[in-house]
């Protein structure tokens, strides 16, 4: 048992080093006060930059976003708007219709607010909804696509999965952009699966 949990415990160590290195592209640097701004706002993050951590994939690019997600609360909005902007990020836009995906996705989605670093054009795709975010990640089509990073030091998912790569099941139909996206990166869908 104890190697168990010493391999477990290195492969969280080597997910959120990649994860720590990844986030640098989008200009957080302070690892540990970005996960700290994480846990005091009950916020996640989701999206490929997590999913690479758990999963590299076979290319080198990286996501050019990052999904952040809390639930609809003016102190936490304000807390989380001053963090963005703490970063050097600028207002966009902001939709409620501005989010790839399904349209199962926007169902508890109040807000999209997306920010763009003025020099990099990366961008933190602030999302704010009207459930705990575990709650909204469950409704992704794609299950490894709920992985999500919520400041703590690992890494979740809320399905039981072992193989990041292989899709075993959908939990929607699925456009199908997300699936040649998904398909480039890698995954293999070992399941029946219909387009939206």
């Amino acid at each position: 048992m104890a190697n168990a949990t010493t391999a477990q415990e290195l492969i969280e160590f080597n997910q959120l080093t990649k994860l720590k290195y990844d986030l640098t592209h989008f200009h957080i640097y302070d690892f540990d006060n970005f996960s700290e701004f994480l846990q005091k706002n009950n916020a996640v993050i989701s999206g490929g930059t997590v999913l690479n951590a758990v999963c590299p994939f076979k290319n080198t690019n990286y996501s050019d976003d990052i999904d952040l997600y809390t639930i609809d609360d003016p102190q936490i909005y304000e807390n989380t708007i001053k963090y963005i902007e703490s970063l050097g990020y600028k207002l966009h836009n902001q939709s409620k219709n501005d989010y790839e995906g399904p349209s199962q996705f926007s169902e508890y989605i109040n807000c999209v607010y997306n920010y763009v670093h003025p020099i990099h054009k990366t961008i933190i795709q602030y999302i704010v909804i009207s459930v705990e975010p575990i709650v909204h990640l469950k409704t992704f089509d794609i299950p490894a696509c709920s992985t999500y990073y919520d400041g703590s030091y690992v890494i979740k998912n809320p399905y039981e999965i072992d193989d990041y790569y292989s899709i075993d099941f959908l939990t929607k139909k699925i456009k199908e952009i997300r699936f040649d996206k998904y398909v480039k990166r890698g995954f293999k869908f070992n399941c029946a699966y219909e387009f939206e």
